[in-house]
């Protein structure tokens, strides 16, 4: 049975002048320079004990940036629909935890759920740009997560180990380097690991499988 639910409305303008984008295995690019406003909707669920999120977004800017397949600089507008839907599904939780924060918490402001749960996103794209071309795209990534530790103590008391195989179908290209969609099938791998107090180190990794790449 449903036992919880949110939901929330976020209005958000921004700016970016020579900002650097991560591609991942394409490598980096850079907005020179760019503008606009984002609408979202997000939607929280949890239903015997498994969490799911819902997002929905609408982002309308204008940005100025190197061309996917020149060596100069762009500039025009671009209007995306973007929708998330991630789930939680817990496997293994730990018992006798804490109910509510109380003041053995010092380097956490809420409870931490210990347990191993498969964590799957589902993410479609839609990018349309103001020279008539277009980009579609699907991906799927999915994997387990395990989390362990209170993060009451002073050392080592807080781990999480998250794996992930994402796979992407895609259709069309960007005008722009920046944020043409890598369709590169990959493992993604990502750990926090308290250090000291609330000193948290983290990781995050990711391996190329797929077989038709040359990257």
């Amino acid at each position: 049975n449903q036992t919880e639910f949110d939901n929330f409305i976020d209005i958000k303008f921004y700016g970016a002048y020579r900002k650097t984008v991560d591609k991942g295995f394409s490598g980096d690019s850079e907005i020179y320079l760019g503008k606009g406003i984002t609408l979202n909707n997000r939607r929280s669920w949890l239903m015997n004990d498994n969490v799911n999120n819902f997002e929905l977004s609408y982002d309308f800017g204008e940005f100025t940036s190197e061309a996917k397949n020149l060596k100069e600089l762009r500039t025009m507008t671009r209007n995306v629909v973007n929708a998330k839907l991630v789930n939680k599904f817990v496997i293994w939780e730990k018992q006798n935890l804490d109910k509510e924060i109380d003041l053995s918490y010092k380097y956490s402001p809420k409870v931490i759920k210990q347990g191993l749960s498969w964590n799957t996103n589902i993410n479609p794209n839609l990018f349309f740009y103001s020279d008539d071309s277009s980009q579609k795209s699907i991906s799927l990534t999915t994997g387990p997560e395990l989390i362990l530790g209170d993060f009451k103590n002073k050392f080592f008391d807080y781990s999480k180990i998250n794996f992930g195989f994402t796979t992407v179908a895609k259709n069309g290209q960007s005008p722009f380097k920046f944020d043409d969609i890598d369709k590169t099938q990959r493992i993604n791998f990502k750990l926090d690991q308290q250090i000291i107090g609330p000193l948290l180190l983290s990781y995050e990794g990711y391996i190329n499988i797929d077989n038709g790449s040359s990257k």
